[in-house]
């Protein structure tokens, strides 16, 4: 009897691991799925906000600062998603910053969506 109950339980605790295994495997995530440059831009968008209005003129436009902070996640985050480096030659760095918000919001748009289909 006492085999039987034992044989049952560690029957019960393999199935138990094995299941468990399985659910970490298929659950993913936004956060899982975000590549190291979406998640440096979030960094520093991150940052920007925490500071207030630090990095922000009076006249609502972002400080000299805060375009340091943020220009070279864009070029980066832009490049990973398919942009060339030479559209940056003749682009200013307001529009190359704003190109970098488009692409983070592009790739979150395509994070949601694979994260809905697996669902």
């Amino acid at each position: 009897m006492k085999k039987a109950i034992f044989l049952t339980f560690i029957s019960l605790l393999a199935v138990s691991c094995q299941n468990e295994g399985m659910k970490t495997d298929t659950i993913m995530t936004v956060e899982s799925l975000q590549n190291q440059e979406m998640k440096n831009f979030e960094d520093a968008v991150k940052s920007i906000g925490k500071a207030g209005m630090k990095y922000i003129e009076p006249n609502g436009q972002l400080s000299k600062e805060g375009i340091e902070i943020l220009l070279p996640v864009s070029k980066k985050l832009i490049i990973e998603s398919g942009g060339s480096e030479a559209n940056f030659r003749s682009t200013d760095e307001k529009s190359i910053i704003n190109q970098g918000f488009a692409a983070y919001s592009a790739n979150l748009v395509k994070y949601h969506k694979i994260t809905k289909a697996n669902y």
